[in-house]
């Protein structure tokens, strides 16, 4: 499946199963946003795959929502 040019914000991407997922994502062409709480692991994963990076605890919804507000005025809308 390709995912050339879709916007794509992935929670927990910093480690383990999100982090193999973010770099498959990029790999076929996806623009990502990468949401952790880990913020060192985090860094190093979005500058590694060009992808915007937000600290985020997945549990608060207003920051949900601010992430995803950030994405779309960052990259456009969300796919």
């Amino acid at each position: 499946m390709e995912f050339q040019g879709k916007i794509i914000i992935l929670t927990g991407a910093a480690g383990g199963i999100g982090a193999a997922l973010a770099r498959e994502f990029a790999q076929r062409g996806a623009r990502l946003a990468l949401c952790d709480l880990n913020a060192p692991a985090l860094n190093d994963l979005a500058q590694e795959l060009g992808a915007l990076q937000m600290v985020c605890d997945v549990t608060v919804e207003s920051r949900i929502q601010a992430v995803v507000k950030e994405v779309e005025v960052t990259l456009g809308p969300v796919d």
